[in-house]
């Protein structure tokens, strides 16, 4: 995959956003031959969709835009306070002191602006999705502070968690809707989104490479049952196993309802490594 080429359903993504938030060219936008396509201040619009499509670009369309009024470290800390207000089982596993405390001390922590786009893009077109991130980050964090992890890890953990589905925003969304019965020439595609996550880590951001590694990992277990690579762990990444059993967690816990905790138990007990 080469983000050269605009992806169909990434790009659905940014102008549905534009429709309602101000996307900008941060520079020109030129494609593989250097004709340029859309100048440096224009809007991002449908005109502009049109003409992506056509053409391999010089580089990634993500990294050539900004929003404004974009999702923050700052803001996706208070969205998460939120929602620890509103859901007593959350407060229970994520509101104790030290991880609030660390919670807090990440407010300032700068976010790469292609992925300030793409969590935006989410946050405004996709909020249960975005909200999942959002319980995965309070759950990680949960689980890091009872196990006393060090700054370092936190910030690793917390990046990861906000992160790891946002391989998602690159597959068709129909494949993504769970109440549908996937083939498995559908299902790969979905299976491929914690490698597609890495690659923007890797390829649109300087984060460390921690991250993308717990990212790809978020699917992975333990026996070797989970995706994309069906990796058995004789000695598993620490983080990246924390983030899955967060992820798995978040899933239920968010659908709440009578039994939750008894849910949350019997995951806990079935799935290898959790």
């Amino acid at each position: 995959m080469s983000f050269n080429t605009v992806n169909q359903h990434c790009l659905d993504h940014i102008v549905g956003l534009a429709e309602t938030k101000e996307v900008i060219a941060a520079e020109d936008i030129v494609d593989e031959r250097g004709v340029m396509l859309w100048a440096k201040g224009g809007r991002v619009s449908r005109e502009l969709q049109e003409k992506l499509l056509k053409r391999k670009l010089m580089q990634p369309l993500e990294v050539t835009l900004t929003v404004n009024d974009a999702v923050s470290f700052a803001t996706v800390i208070d969205d998460a306070l939120a929602l620890l207000d509103t859901d007593p089982m959350l407060g229970a596993m994520a509101g104790s002191r030290d991880t609030l405390a660390v919670l807090r001390d990440m407010r300032g922590m700068p976010l790469p602006p292609p992925v300030s786009l793409l969590l935006t893009a989410s946050r405004e077109r996709q909020r249960k999705a975005f909200d999942h991130n959002l319980y995965t980050v309070l759950i990680s964090m949960g689980i890091g502070a009872r196990l006393r992890m060090g700054f370092q890890d936190a910030q690793t953990l917390m990046l990861a968690a906000l992160l790891h589905d946002l391989g998602e925003m690159y597959i068709n969304p129909d494949f993504l809707n769970v109440q549908q019965r996937l083939e498995p020439k559908d299902w790969k595609y979905v299976a491929a989104h914690p490698l597609i996550g890495r690659m923007v880590i890797q390829d649109m951001t300087k984060l460390p490479s921690a991250v993308g590694e717990c990212v790809v990992m978020h699917h992975e277990r333990l026996d070797g049952s989970g995706y994309p690579n069906h990796v058995a762990h004789t000695r598993p990444n620490r983080l990246g196993a924390w983030l899955a059993v967060a992820d798995s967690v978040a899933a239920i816990v968010a659908r709440g309802g009578v039994g939750c905790a008894s849910r949350v138990g019997l995951a806990l007990r079935i799935v290898p490594e959790e």
